[in-house]
């Protein structure tokens, strides 16, 4: 019969208050931070896991900025095609006043000069990037 001595229950106990310090200090850590792997070495599979996550992540905030730039794009050229129905619009008005004969050529020229800055603004627009 082995009898075991009390040197090696010492060290077995001594061993299991450690293996139990370190998992109440591992699970301590995981319940202050929320996250059951901290690192990487914590659970491999899932550490890969979070970092295709996060990259997957990242993509998608960077289709949200090119989203983002392409509404802001299209808002422009929205407000530009705004402006240039209402310049044209406009253009139109004074085009139906023009044809009255009964118009002084002062008049005239006030809207010959309104036309050639509405054409002004009309390539002004055009030019907007």
């Amino acid at each position: 019969m082995n009898r075991i001595s009390e040197q090696q229950v010492v060290r077995s106990v001594v061993q299991d208050i450690l293996r139990n310090r370190r998992l109440t200090n591992v699970h301590g850590e995981e319940v202050s931070s929320g996250n059951r792997v901290t690192t990487p070495r914590d659970d491999a599979a899932v550490a890969g896991t979070i970092s295709e996550l996060r990259e997957t992540l990242r993509r998608f905030e960077g289709h949200r900025n090119r989203i983002a730039a392409v509404r802001s794009g299209f808002n422009l050229q929205e407000d530009v095609s705004e402006q240039a129905n209402e310049i044209l619009t406009r253009a139109i008005e004074i085009t139906s006043q023009g044809i009255n004969e009964s118009n002084s050529p002062e008049v005239r020229a006030q809207m010959a000069a309104e036309v050639f800055a509405m054409r002004d603004h009309m390539v002004s627009l055009a030019n907007t990037q």
